[in-house]
């Protein structure tokens, strides 16, 4: 199990990658970028 602190950094690099792939479908970038954010 996550300590807290653990649990809040993942869960705050998950909200960055949920940002990244949001910006990332505004500019027009390309499928593979949103492939890696859903799949990894």
């Amino acid at each position: 199990l996550l300590t807290q602190a653990e649990a809040n950094y993942y869960g705050a690099i998950y909200g960055y990658c949920i940002a990244l792939e949001k910006l990332a479908n505004a500019v027009g970038k390309t499928d593979e970028f949103d492939y890696l954010i859903r799949f990894r």
